[in-house]
């Protein structure tokens, strides 16, 4: 991002899934009240950020983990929302939005959905 935007002004987000072998995946993002909500499942996540499987309970050392890296980017970037990956190793991020949420208690997204 730095050779193509080295003032920091133009660019905001960053999309890069290169292969990581998914043990578990997910989403991160921080609530309105500063409560880090982290969700995810066993495996890739795919049909979980599409809505069609639902949260498990995750492992506390991958919870811990994708926090950390969390915390690694809000030093470096601000508040950031996150997909990730953990690898049993790791956790990688796999998308990055800069910016914070609205998003409060359960709610990722407060309305009615049409569909």
């Amino acid at each position: 991002m730095d050779s193509e935007d080295p003032t920091g002004n133009v660019l905001v987000s960053c999309l890069a899934q290169d292969e990581v072998q998914a043990q578990y995946s997910g989403a991160l993002l921080t609530g309105t009240n500063g409560e880090i909500i982290v969700e995810g499942v066993k495996g890739y996540g795919d049909a979980f950020m599409q809505g069609r499987d639902s949260a498990v309970q995750l492992p506390q050392r991958v919870w811990s983990d994708v926090v950390e890296l969390q915390m690694q980017a809000v030093k470096a970037l601000g508040p950031v929302r996150m997909e990730w990956v953990h690898d049993g190793h790791r956790a990688w991020t796999v998308q990055l939005h800069i910016g914070a949420t609205v998003s409060s208690g359960r709610t990722i997204v407060p309305g009615d959905a049409k569909e």
